[in-house]
């Protein structure tokens, strides 16, 4: 059979491109919408629409019955087609999940990872592990990609992680060194940015053009949306809230400086304060660790430490989002991680910060959700990096 010619083959992929973008958007869609969306006619919009459905990257399903007569055809992405693994690399350990094309878990895995730091090999290690656990059932879809989700600034181009305080790393090519050992395509970037392409796809940013993801735990982070786009910046480093001046000769951060939001205000930085004020001169007396829920709890019992130090954070958390709101005008905040176990009172904080720092009016009715994701969300992050390029290679075929 012949080829068809070039320009016949490439308005055909820039279509099918944009019926499937379309769907993505806007979830099940008849034929009629779409060809109205995509500004097909509804001949192309047929043909297309057959090719996808025998191919079975779209599933037809009946509409809703608007009266009389019979319910619309649906076309809706198939997402079962295909599977994807994202893996999460904190400090102690691996956690792994393989989803569906819509990032829905189909299988959990959890995997230590020894040492203070945890080597790059034995990362590598546990991944390919984790791809057997998750991966042990015959009726599995394919396998299409790996997603990879680090704390720390990412080249996800070249699969380097160029710097991870958190890990101690260093221009170490990850991405190549998992692909090699899962045989499978990898698509590396920072965790907060993974969470932030997961809300893009899947969550409550699919209908927000520009928003912020901003997590408060071990270490502060923001994942940047802007026009429908995750912005990495020039060298991968957009989003380090963290380490944005908060303290001029405040306290020493991992990064080397001193004063960093992340030094101040993360949870590991106000149990320290909160230690460093109650034992300092008692080094025997009582527990040497708190939970940040275990903080929250003696602020809710009326320990003016931990009040003032909760309440302190959210101020710290709220000024640093009043300069990113002044700068980018956004549609969305999502806040998430381990420290919205600090309670009503870091938000709150953070909200009256936010709002009284900010340009007149742009905070008044800026939406701020919560979130505490569990650790099976971050790697569902980082697995919707790999569904993302999947589908990016669907739309070009």
């Amino acid at each position: 059979m012949a080829s068809l010619p070039s320009t016949h083959a490439s308005t055909r992929a820039a279509n099918r491109r944009a019926v499937l973008s379309a769907l993505r958007r806007n979830g099940p869609t008849s034929r009629a919408q779409l060809a109205e969306l995509t500004s097909l006619s509804p001949a192309a919009m047929s043909s297309i629409a057959a090719d996808l459905v025998a191919q079975g990257v779209l599933l037809e399903q009946p509409g809703a019955s608007g009266g009389a007569g019979r319910p619309p055809i649906l076309l809706a992405l198939n997402a079962k087609s295909g599977s994807v693994i994202g893996l999460k690399v904190m400090k102690s350990r691996l956690e792994a999940v393989l989803t569906d094309l819509a990032a829905e878990p189909l299988a959990v895995a959890s995997l230590p990872l020894s040492g203070e730091q945890p080597e790059p090999g034995l990362v590598v290690d546990a991944a390919e592990l984790a791809l057997k656990q998750l991966r042990d059932r015959p009726d599995l879809p394919p396998l299409l990609g790996v997603g990879l989700a680090l704390p720390g600034v990412m080249d996800g181009a070249g699969g380097v992680c160029s710097s991870s305080p958190l890990l101690g790393w260093r221009n170490v090519p990850i991405a190549q060194m998992v692909q090699a050992r899962l045989n499978a395509p990898v698509v590396l970037d920072n965790d907060v940015n993974a969470l932030a392409a997961g809300e893009m796809l899947f969550g409550r940013g699919r209908w927000a053009q520009t928003f912020l993801v901003v997590t408060v735990g071990s270490g502060i982070g923001a994942g940047l949306v802007m026009n429908g786009q995750v912005h990495h910046g020039r060298d991968g480093g957009a989003g380090e809230l963290g380490h944005t001046l908060s303290e001029p000769g405040g306290r020493y951060c991992d990064c080397g400086r001193r004063g960093c939001l992340e030094a101040q205000a993360s949870v590991p930085a106000l149990v320290a304060q909160y230690l460093e004020r109650h034992f300092e001169r008692r080094p025997n007396a009582g527990r040497q660790t708190l939970t940040a829920a275990e903080l929250a709890a003696l602020a809710a019992g009326g320990d003016e430490d931990a009040r003032a130090l909760i309440s302190e954070a959210g101020t710290r958390l709220g000024l640093a989002l009043a300069g990113a709101v002044n700068l980018l005008n956004p549609n969305l905040i999502i806040l998430g991680g381990e420290g919205l176990a600090l309670g009503n009172l870091l938000v709150g904080s953070l909200r009256d910060a936010l709002i009284n720092n900010s340009f007149p009016g742009l905070a008044v009715n800026l939406p701020i959700v919560t979130d505490p994701w569990s650790d099976v969300q971050w790697a569902r992050g980082a697995a919707s990096l790999a569904a993302e390029r999947a589908w990016r290679e669907l739309e070009a075929k």
